[in-house]
């Protein structure tokens, strides 16, 4: 059963999902041009959102079943985060169309083996009201996967600052 735990963390969780999707909503009402970036930066700021409330969700859960799902669910959103980001960042540096439809291969694959596996996500447990994840054996892939496509977008938009500033 899934019912909305009110421990500190999860109130954070909620407010930090709010705040995203108001970003998003303002970005997607700015005016002016309607740049690719900015529909990237929509997407991650939902997809933040949903991971915050789907997190508190898994945190939340009463028994093991929905905490499962509820984990695998998460995870699979979270697959979508590091995709977002590095979208955001390429498209950030030249607002040109782009295709850049090949970096959604992984991001496709880590969510549909996060959901429906437990290569990634083999079970839960619960201690102390706290929703404990035991992890399967792509799990190591997942976390390279992440790191790889944040890193990715972290130096593309340090280059671009440091070349602003540099060119200033």
């Amino acid at each position: 059963m899934l019912v909305f735990d009110f421990h500190f963390e999860n109130i954070i969780l909620f407010l930090m999902g709010l705040l995203n999707t108001v970003f998003g909503i303002l970005i997607f009402f700015k005016k002016g041009e309607k740049l690719k970036a900015n529909e990237a930066f929509i997407w991650l700021s939902f997809t933040i959102a949903l991971w915050a409330w789907l997190l508190a969700s898994a945190r939340s859960a009463t028994d093991t079943q929905t905490a499962l799902w509820a984990s695998r669910i998460l995870y699979a959103i979270a697959t979508f985060l590091p995709y977002w980001f590095l979208r955001f960042a390429i498209l950030f540096l030249a607002p040109r169309e782009r295709n850049i439809v090949a970096l959604a291969v992984p991001t496709i694959i880590f969510a549909f083996v996060a959901l429906f596996t437990d290569l990634i996500i083999a079970d839960v447990g619960k201690q102390a009201m706290r929703t404990i994840f035991i992890f399967g054996p792509w799990y190591i892939g997942f976390v390279a996967y992440l790191t790889i496509y944040f890193l990715i977008g972290l130096f593309i938009i340090a280059r671009r600052y440091l070349h602003a500033s540099l060119g200033s």
